[in-house]
């Protein structure tokens, strides 16, 4: 009758787990993240021998390599938008699937925008008061309350003008030409 062959088992690793990831955080617009995205748990199964790159997304379905071989990563640049990273580990045996971490986002506050100032008139007699700078757009962006300051120059540099912290400015009555301008800054 019909006698079998030796045998062979075929083993199987176990599925690649991309292991997690730490690191949402919240930033002003242009800066870089403050702390690095840090491991949580290593990715496991294949062969247990991966090498690692990160990626990111502002829209979260369109990834972008960043060639970095570590399980953990600080991001140096600076930020403009609201952008997503993972950590993508490829199995020294087993390339295919990958073993792709949770998402982390580093969410950026929208730009700050000081506003635009105008005043009616930009000529006046000597010893006359042009009238009031106002606000004809306002501040926007940011994060937190707006303050304001606002600086003049009567072409030997620019000064602060002391107490004046609102929107608008009444100019007071000049006697030489003067140039003025407002800061403006959102505070958390």
């Amino acid at each position: 009758g019909p006698v079998f062959s030796a045998h062979v088992t075929i083993s199987v690793h176990d599925e690649i787990d991309g292991g997690s990831i730490t690191g949402d955080q919240t930033i002003c617009y242009g800066d870089a993240p403050y702390s690095g995205f840090n491991n949580v748990v290593l990715p496991s199964g294949g062969s247990n021998t991966f090498s690692y790159k990160w990626q990111f997304s502002e829209n979260g379905s369109i990834w972008t390599d960043i060639l970095v071989n570590n399980s953990s990563y600080t991001h140096l640049g600076n930020l403009f938008a609201t952008t997503h990273f993972r950590r993508v580990a490829t199995d020294a045996q087993c390339s295919v699937p990958q073993g792709i971490s949770n998402t982390i986002t580093v969410t950026v506050h929208p730009e700050f925008i000081p506003g635009t100032i105008a005043i009616p008139t930009t000529a006046v007699c000597y010893g006359e008061s042009p009238g009031t700078i106002n606000e004809t757009v306002p501040a926007t962006g940011g994060v937190g309350i707006t303050s304001y300051k606002w600086y003049m120059n009567i072409g030997l540099g620019w000064s602060e003008i002391v107490g004046e912290t609102g929107t608008t400015y009444d100019v007071p009555n000049l006697t030489q030409t003067t140039t003025y301008r407002r800061w403006a800054m959102r505070l958390p």
